[in-house]
């Protein structure tokens, strides 16, 4: 396990606060990829990884290489199937930023009973 993930979501995961642990590993996963893509904190969840992990958009432009974070040398659909990956791990309505809290109009990924996520 990667040693930050590990002291952070570790604790909870042997708690038994298995949703709690996935939250914060995945919170770290986000703050990490917007690091390394060099995004802004206006940059979350599925825009986030779509800008980062993204393909070419014109792939006769020699000047688009993708999002900062795509692959060139790895299989097309590898690379986009890595960020079709990414994408699909976070909703629409959460974000994490270092330094920063939830905005009162989102609600957290935690925030709802599974019955009322998933109908």
């Amino acid at each position: 396990m990667v040693p930050v993930l590990e002291a952070k979501a570790r604790p909870q995961f042997l708690r038994g606060d298995f949703e709690v642990a996935a939250f914060m590993a995945m919170k770290d996963v986000e703050v990490r990829v917007r690091e390394l893509a060099g995004l802004s904190n206006s940059a979350i969840g599925k825009t986030l990884m779509t800008d980062a992990f993204r393909p070419p958009k014109n792939a006769n432009d020699p000047n688009d290489h993708g999002g900062p974070l795509w692959d060139p040398t790895a299989d097309p659909g590898e690379a986009v199937a890595l960020m079709e990956l990414f994408k699909g791990a976070f909703r629409s309505t959460s974000s994490s930023r270092v330094g920063t809290s939830p905005s009162r109009n989102r609600s957290a990924p935690c925030s709802a009973t599974p019955s009322s996520r998933f109908p």
